[in-house]
């Protein structure tokens, strides 16, 4: 391709790149400066100049793809993962999303450890969910198992606490008494993701007769 004229945004965060067949390309302003190509922006007497499309398409796509993903996050906080799936699903090829997610990364918008550790401590605080149904959710969620790990280290939850509030919580208008109301509580109390042992302690302090 034959640039004849690239012109720079108002902001100069951007440039536009113009083709002698009449191709117009919109890329970032730092790719333009990696390609050699923002100093047409000052020195045009350097034009017309001979260069590679599909790199300028690559660019181009890469910056729309940057702008896509800012407005899914304005939609609130997703998982690199889910963000991806996105992009994919909107038509962006699978290097050009891995770019503009990388620049995502640079620039702070995307924190999967961050992220992984504020949606645990929420369900964990809101739903009363226990270490299991809580590492089930977050994998769902699109959290690697190494990012569910750490978010368990640094939110330091207190699980033995919230099972006993969440058993408050569900015997609070019907007190179980009775064998067969206490397996139906404990099998409750497992779905919720917490462990048998744990569950056999907390359900030791209700009544077992029939």
């Amino acid at each position: 391709m034959i640039i004849t004229s690239v012109k720079l945004s108002v902001g100069g965060n951007e440039l536009f790149v113009y083709g002698d067949n009449g191709e117009k390309y919109r890329i970032s302003s730092a790719d333009a400066k990696r390609a050699g190509l923002l100093k047409f922006a000052e020195h045009s007497e350097f034009l017309p100049e001979e260069t590679d499309s599909e790199m300028l398409e690559f660019m181009s796509s890469k910056l729309s793809c940057i702008s896509y993903a800012k407005y899914l996050l304005e939609f609130g906080d997703k998982s690199r993962k889910a963000l991806k799936l996105k992009l994919k699903s909107k038509g962006y090829k699978d290097d050009v999303c891995e770019a503009a997610l990388t620049v995502l990364e640079d620039y702070g918008m995307i924190d999967d450890e961050r992220l992984c550790r504020e949606k645990l401590v929420a369900l964990a605080k809101g739903k009363l969910y226990g270490p299991y149904r809580l590492k089930q959710e977050l994998i769902n969620k699109g959290f690697s198992y190494g990012q569910v790990e750490i978010a368990f280290d640094e939110a330091e939850l207190d699980f033995d606490e919230m099972l006993t509030e969440l058993a408050g919580k569900l015997t609070a208008k019907n007190k179980p008494s009775g064998r067969k109301a206490l397996e139906a509580l404990s099998n409750k109390l497992v779905r919720y993701g917490y462990g048998y042992e744990s569950i056999k302690e907390i359900l030791s302090g209700y009544d077992l007769n029939e």
